[in-house]
């Protein structure tokens, strides 16, 4: 009974179930771009602001229907906006709780540690496999099935031009997707990344913010007391 116990109960969990909704949240939208990127290659016509959606002028009604239905459930700028809120407002909770330098410190470090090495190991994987099959039967397909809305990955041809696109992915400050980084990478969408790595700033902001408050009405209740 005891073994059976131990399965049925769920697992403590380090979230606040407060936040839960942000997890079902990310889940769904993970579901939404898997279909955008999906369809995007076999079926562009039903993807809205697709290529394929606006310069092929005759599709069958599946398609209409389905690019109708994609503005709100497989729109790419949907999709990209929720996760940029979504980082910003999960990155802001441990500060939240605890507005502490620690607290600051530690979600500027984890950030970092959680984006370095899996888009480091996400764009070599993807480059290696790039590399073994060529980038000439992605033009093929593309021909073969009248597919205008997807783009053929820039090509990695050396370790120093893989070291910079990863290091200018957690460096550049403006026009996020025009690197190499993002190029690189099949559906040219991890700029998302430079993004969300640049939303490590919000808590020391946040802070700044209330320390200034904090002196402010630390100043206005002692000057009310000498007058």
């Amino acid at each position: 009974m005891e073994t059976l116990k131990r399965v049925v109960t769920p697992p403590l969990s380090l979230h606040d179930p407060k936040t839960d909704f942000l997890i079902g949240l990310r889940g769904f939208f993970v579901m939404q771009s898997f279909l955008h990127t999906f369809l995007l290659v076999f079926a562009p016509a039903s993807v809205a602001h697709s290529t394929n959606a606006q310069e092929v002028l005759h599709s069958s009604t599946l398609h209409k229907t389905l690019k109708l239905v994609s503005i709100l459930f497989w729109n790419d700028g949907i999709i990209y906006s929720a996760f940029i809120l979504l980082s910003a407002r999960t990155i802001c909770i441990p500060f939240m709780k605890d507005r502490t330098k620690l607290s600051i410190a530690g979600s500027i470090f984890r950030r970092g540690i959680r984006l370095w090495f899996p888009v480091a190991v996400a764009l070599a994987i993807s480059t290696g496999v790039l590399h073994a099959t060529g980038y000439k039967y992605i033009d093929d397909f593309a021909e073969k099935t009248g597919n205008i809305s997807i783009l053929v990955p820039y090509k990695i041809d050396n370790a120093l031009i893989y070291f910079n696109s990863v290091f200018n992915l957690f460096w550049v400050t403006t026009r996020f997707s025009e690197q190499a980084g993002s190029y690189a990478f099949p559906g040219q969408m991890m700029w998302v990344i430079n993004v969300i790595y640049m939303q490590r700033l919000v808590p020391p902001l946040v802070k700044g913010r209330n320390v200034d408050a904090d002196e402010k009405q630390f100043h206005r209740v002692h000057d009310d007391g000498y007058q």
